[in-house]
């Protein structure tokens, strides 16, 4: 009886292994893949780094650049169709980085944030938890929980 409800339980393990990997993993994966292809083409890359100065696209790549020295991460920001699809989800997200009643306003988690998602009322859309304002806190204060 043992016997044959290991192959059933194993069916069933690989059935949802699978579903998960065609549903999560490879179908949007290659839907990104493509449409990030198409963004690379209108963004100049191709020729920026073969300097055609000659395309607009060159221009585009080149303003990007520039863009990025001032304002961190602009390309993820404002063009990434996935950042996009990702800072929707985080505003649902039933987990965050949040502070504790132990917070001491220092303001230091702020200042080392490099997405400027580290203020108390912030949405925390933009944040990719690299966990730098947990580090920088000098009482602990933040934690990953639940909202």
């Amino acid at each position: 009886m043992v016997v044959e409800a290991v192959p059933k339980v194993t069916g069933m393990i690989y059935a949802i292994v699978s579903f998960f990997i065609r549903s999560f993993l490879l179908y949007p994966s290659s839907l990104v893949l493509f449409f990030s292809i198409g963004i690379l083409t209108y963004l100049g890359f191709r020729d920026f780094f073969h300097l055609n100065i000659m395309s607009p696209f060159f221009y585009v790549f080149l303003t990007l650049l520039i863009v990025s020295i001032f304002i961190y991460r602009p390309f993820c920001r404002f063009f990434c169709p996935y950042g996009m699809l990702l800072s929707l989800a985080s505003i649902k997200s039933v987990f965050k980085l949040q502070r504790n009643d132990s917070c001491i306003d220092c303001k230091k988690c702020e200042r080392i944030c490099p997405t400027n998602e580290a203020g108390r009322g912030d949405l925390k859309q933009e944040c990719y938890l690299c966990n730098r304002c947990k580090d920088a806190c000098p009482v602990k204060a933040i934690e990953y929980s639940r909202k």
